[in-house]
């Protein structure tokens, strides 16, 4: 893979963590707004308030798991490991890469391990 092209993920990468970072913060905020909220209510408010805690934890694992990602693909770039399949050891093609800048396998493995899962 070229420099440029590189240089272009690696600065997508980035942007994506700095935005992965933003919504943590967020996330984080109203998680506190929430705790901060509640006083004795009735069953209604505590089911909706445990309803939304959970929802809140789902979307903060999801960020935290999409950054470590992002963070991994940024590694691979300066180790220059970036871009090769973790199955095959084939090219990940630009176009997936552009697609899914931190994607680890390529699409024949993708299709190999999407089919197996159908098949368990």
């Amino acid at each position: 893979m070229g420099d440029a092209f590189l240089e272009e993920m690696e600065q997508l990468l980035c942007t994506q963590e700095e935005e992965i970072i933003r919504n943590l913060i967020s996330e984080n905020e109203s998680y506190e707004s929430l705790i901060n909220d509640i006083v004795p209510k009735d069953n209604a408010d505590q089911a909706s308030g445990d309803i939304d805690s959970k929802v809140l934890d789902v979307v903060v694992r999801r960020e935290l798991q999409k950054l470590n990602q992002v963070r991994n693909a940024i590694a691979r770039i300066k180790s220059n490991h970036y871009g090769i399949c973790i199955r095959c050891g084939n090219k990940i093609s630009q176009d997936r890469l552009r697609a899914i800048p931190y994607a680890t396998v390529c699409m024949d493995c993708k299709t190999a391990m999407e089919k197996n899962s159908a098949a368990k």
